[in-house]
């Protein structure tokens, strides 16, 4: 059986769909007729509803006014400073993170005691770049010519609120940055800030970890970085006592164990060197300090060898002497 379309039926049809075109949105305001104390809170129903470009348009004509700005009308302080911020979270929320961050360091230096949460969307910025907000594919930035990064957000926020909320944090994501991708060097210097900056973070116990693994992983090894091996194994060995129960006392360990290791090589290699250059006490010296200092690892097994090799290839010497006085106080 057909249905008919009843009169009733069209008037409710059209009615509601006039009122649900006028809630997606009717035609903006006309910013020119409009005063601040409607244009700002009309900028901020714009932006819960999505419409960014609306409340910029709304926030740029509060800014733009010469009888707004505070200099010219201090009663207007409130609403020039409050179309400021606003602004700046607009592009932020549009994804526009170059101008956003420009936005929010002219804010900050306009109102550098601020009452708005400028920490929290420089540090949500900052760490949506680093996650890779705003890339495309390949992680090739969305918008042409962006070379903003989220360690600079993050760097910033810290200058401006060293003591504040979010600046430990801040300085861990960019410690754990430079560490993900390679830059120990850079990561060294952050964890070591975090260290000497924030004492009481609870990121404390991993800076401790890092900056000693930064160090290894910087290093071309014993011949090259005894200095910075010697640091390295130093940290690992007072992470542990500090944090016997820690999350990287595993890895300390092991680490501990692989730098002990190569600066003992190095010890013993040192010792062949001289040795087969004919500086016999030189190398006496060196067999000696591998037993003494590194006397768990095999190189101290080997320089035992090398002191009954100049004990009995050079007998009647000085170093034949200082050989056998080495042997002596290994066994006792």
């Amino acid at each position: 059986m057909a249905r008919h379309t009843t009169g009733f039926q069209v008037f409710t049809v059209l009615v509601l769909g006039c009122l649900l075109l006028g809630c997606v949105g009717g035609p903006p305001l006309d910013p020119a007729k409009q005063d601040s104390d409607t244009l700002v809170p009309e900028a901020r129903n714009a932006m819960k509803a999505g419409e960014f470009d609306t409340a910029l348009t709304y926030l740029d004509t509060v800014l733009d006014r010469p009888e707004d700005h505070p200099k010219n009308h201090p009663k207007n302080h409130r609403h020039h400073e409050e179309a400021r911020y606003l602004k700046a979270v607009c592009y932020h929320r549009q994804g526009s993170y170059t101008h956003a961050f420009s936005a929010f360091k002219r804010y900050v230096e306009a109102y550098p005691l601020s009452r708005y949460k400028v920490e929290k969307e420089l540090f949500k910025m900052g760490v949506a770049l680093i996650k890779g907000a705003n890339s495309g594919f390949l992680g090739i930035p969305g918008t042409l010519g962006l070379t903003l990064e989220g360690t600079e957000v993050l760097g910033y926020l810290i200058r401006i609120s060293r003591t504040g909320e979010y600046a430990a944090h801040a300085q861990r994501i960019i410690a754990q940055y430079h560490f993900d991708h390679g830059h120990f060097d850079l990561a060294q210097i952050e964890y070591q800030a975090l260290l000497d900056d924030y004492p009481t973070s609870e990121w404390v116990p991993l800076a401790e970890y890092r900056v000693p693994r930064c160090k290894l992983l910087q290093s071309r090894g014993a011949v090259y970085d005894r200095k910075l091996l010697e640091d390295a194994l130093l940290g690992f060995q007072d992470y542990e006592q500090k944090h016997p129960d820690g999350k990287h006392v595993k890895f300390a360990r092991k680490y501990a164990r692989i730098v002990h290791n190569m600066l003992a090589e190095k010890n013993y290699r040192n010792a062949v060197l001289y040795l087969n250059d004919k500086r016999i006490l030189a190398s006496v010296f060196y067999f000696r300090q591998t037993i003494q200092d590194y006397p768990e690892t095999e190189w101290a097994g080997k320089a035992v060898k090398g002191l009954r090799k100049v004990r009995d290839d050079y007998p009647e010497t000085e170093a034949a002497r200082a050989a056998e006085k080495g042997l002596e106080l290994i066994k006792e």
